[in-house]
């Protein structure tokens, strides 16, 4: 389970809206010349560093005096898990861009995931008259996922691909337009586990557009509407 960022809740919890949209929220830690700096989006990303309140340059341990280090680092991760728990809220899925999906599928559709499985963390999205799905989030191995598309560009920003778990959307979908989308965007993939005809898997926060995602699953829901259920 990871965590979402409530963009609600910045502007009341000290952050300041920047000009490129992201916010920013900067504490002295007293007593030590330095200033924790903590960044956050409404996407998800959140950071935190240690500056020199005066230069403004990252802090570096090994320039301060003798014992000082550890105590810093204490005083730092307490106050950014203070300020993460003013913040956030949990959430089922470490991805950021899983979270939007499943945000826009509520409230949207009025529809949440669901676990239908009993040794697998996969969620489902369901078109709820038929209650039939029409997506599911999962985490695969990056290797695996390679081997549906291996000519992939994708596969360039994955050094380790035995080592790296992606987060996927599978998404109710047809031939033809699979093989259309997926010759315009490097992280679309053939179905993972799925039927390849009638699936597609996109791999997350790896360069696919929010807004694209959303209009598949609207034609994907769509596509089930009417239909009887099982």
């Amino acid at each position: 389970m990871g965590f979402r960022i409530i963009a609600e809740k910045l502007p009341g919890c000290g952050f300041a809206k920047d000009q490129d949209g992201s916010w920013e929220r900067r504490d002295e830690l007293k007593g030590t010349g330095l200033v924790a700096i903590f960044e956050a989006s409404a996407g998800g990303e959140f950071s935190a560093r240690l500056a020199d309140r005066d230069s403004g340059e990252d802090y570096l341990p090994a320039v301060v005096r003798a014992g000082a280090a550890p105590r810093i680092s204490e005083a730092f991760e307490a106050l950014k898990a203070k300020v993460l728990g003013e913040i956030t809220a949990p959430s089922m899925f470490t991805s950021p861009q899983a979270q939007r999906l499943a945000d826009f599928a509520q409230q949207r559709f009025g529809e949440t995931t669901d676990c239908p499985f009993r040794d697998d963390p996969s969620l489902v999205l369901r078109e709820r008259q038929s209650g039939k799905w029409y997506a599911i989030f999962m985490q695969v191995q990056a290797v695996k996922l390679k081997k549906l598309r291996p000519e992939s560009a994708l596969w360039a920003q994955i050094p380790d691909p035995e080592r790296t778990q992606l987060d996927v959307i599978n998404i109710k979908s047809d031939e033809a337009q699979n093989l259309a989308l997926m010759a315009a965007h490097e992280a679309l993939l053939p179905a993972w586990h799925m039927n390849h005809r009638l699936w597609l898997s996109a791999v997350l926060d790896h360069g696919l557009e929010d807004h694209l995602l959303e209009e598949l699953l609207e034609r994907a829901r769509q596509s089930l509407k009417g239909k009887k259920r099982a």
